[in-house]
């Protein structure tokens, strides 16, 4: 209480358009102030600005540092997420009601809950400064596991009182200070449309519906297999017996391999509110994977959701996508091949996160969201990058892309399977990249979404040595 009474007091005395709550130890960059209010002349309108940090010890050494992305409603889904340096507008502080008592340790979070969660989510609203201008002091000392849970537990009362939490249920999760918002879904249940492409799959297929079925908690769905062209006869007969078992329709498309038609006609199809488009060689792990990725589509903010997807070793097959990196330099999977219960930096593979794209193999989107984007791009992306485009497409509408680790698949793709060799798929894959080069080249070179002192080395991150942070002094 008197922490927050003191706060109140100095904000009342202050006079600044920004407010910035430092604790004692925290050492600014000389160029932190200069930078915030260079940010600030970029976007005239910004209700906060954030930087990265780091922590520095009483010799000087620093260590563990924050390189932050930009910013997403996600970001608030977790105590350390946003980091000790953030300017709020004065205004709108005092319009809040200032800092609240009986937030020990969590009052900054708390604050920014209040006044960022009630924000819409667009551009120049919360302005990020990729560049480390705190250091934190490094000499705390240790934390024992009572106190992290106490102030664990505030930060979640916190996040269920603001306005972030609408009618939403605020969870703690295996980590001190990450949560998990469940968003209420309506009575009766939307019902969802999940289309799984086939051809000669026999194997795949049947563990894949058989999945679904049994393991899904989330009854409300109509599960749509589209044969393409199947002649393997254990398929034929097995597409036979499904086409008799309850929830399942079988669709037939007679036509070449082109895997954006097959998943437009076959929405065309769909009785779902909701669609899920999901590859035949996948398994459900967790059998809430579908209320999650139905509660998020459904939300007026987002496009597409994507789900957490291992190999069958448990390791991470795909924790979202990043842009200009992978073949071609076009995108790539976030997260592959680290351990598939790994934290990732900055708990990156056990948050919801707004991402540039997510995989089509397990993807869900509303399906009007989907018609107004005239769904993937079966002229010019048959086969690759039809999803990320996708993704692209639906960004520009104001529908921003989440992955949830809250859903969990299977997915049997092999690690080891390259491109294939055949001239005819090699020049089909160049087209296919030059097609997004040519559509998305800028947006291409710098994934707002990852950190820009980080680079993927086969997706664990690393440090590239720069920061990119806006220096007009040297132009």
């Amino acid at each position: 209480c008197a922490e927050a009474a003191a706060r109140n007091a100095a904000l009342a005395r202050g006079h600044g358009e920004f407010v910035v709550a430092l604790s004692a130890g925290d050492r600014l960059h000389e160029l932190a102030v200069y930078l915030l209010a260079a940010a600030l002349r970029r976007a005239p309108g910004a209700v906060a600005i954030y930087t990265d940090d780091d922590r520095m010890d009483g010799d000087g050494e620093r260590s563990a540092p924050a390189f932050r992305a930009a910013f997403a409603p996600e970001q608030l889904h977790a105590l350390e997420a946003i980091g000790p340096l953030c300017a709020l507008r004065r205004e709108c502080v005092l319009a809040a009601g200032g800092f609240h008592a009986g937030y020990d340790e969590v009052e900054d979070f708390e604050l920014r809950a209040r006044i960022l969660g009630a924000l819409p989510w667009r551009a120049g609203l919360v302005e990020h400064v990729p560049f480390i201008a705190l250091h934190r002091s490094g000499d705390a000392r240790p934390r024992s596991v009572a106190s992290l849970r106490a102030a664990s537990e505030r930060g979640r009362v916190a996040l269920q009182r603001s306005a972030l939490g609408r009618e939403a249920s605020v969870l703690t999760t295996a980590i001190a200070g990450v949560y998990r918002l469940q968003e209420p879904l309506p009575d009766p249940l939307p019902l969802a449309s999940i289309i799984v492409p086939t051809r000669d799959g026999y194997r795949h297929l049947r563990t894949c519906v058989q999945s679904v079925l049994v393991h899904s908690d989330y009854r409300a769905f109509e599960l749509l297999v589209v044969d393409n062209q199947s002649r393997d006869p254990a398929t034929l007969r097995y597409l036979q017996q499904l086409s008799g078992t309850q929830k399942v329709r079988v669709l037939r498309y007679d036509e070449p391999f082109n895997y954006s038609a097959i998943n437009n006609f076959a929405v065309g199809q769909a009785a779902g509110e909701v669609v899920i488009l999901l590859n035949d060689d996948t398994r459900v792990l967790s059998p809430g994977w579908l209320r999650e990725l139905v509660s998020l589509a459904r939300r007026p903010d987002i496009g597409a959701v994507g789900a957490k997807l291992f190999y069958p070793d448990g390791t991470i097959q795909h924790a979202g996508v990043g842009l200009g990196i992978g073949i071609g330099a076009v995108a790539g999977h976030l997260g592959l091949f680290n351990p598939g219960r790994a934290d990732g930096y900055l708990h990156r593979f056990r948050l919801r996160r707004t991402l540039s794209a997510v995989t089509a193999a397990c993807m869900a989107v509303e399906k009007r969201k989907y018609l107004a984007v005239a769904g993937l791009d079966q002229t010019n992306l048959t086969v690759a990058f039809n999803d990320i485009d996708f993704c692209l497409r639906l960004a520009e509408r104001g529908w921003r892309c989440v992955w949830t680790p809250h859903a969990e698949l299977l997915h049997y793709e092999s690690k080891s399977r390259g491109l294939d060799d055949s001239p005819g798929k090699r020049e089909r894959f160049a087209a296919e990249v030059r097609t997004m080069r040519e559509r998305w080249g800028e947006r291409l070179a710098q994934d707002p979404f990852e950190p820009r002192q980080l680079f993927p080395m086969l997706n664990d991150m690393a440090f590239a040595g720069h920061t990119n942070a806006h220096e007009p002094w040297r132009e």
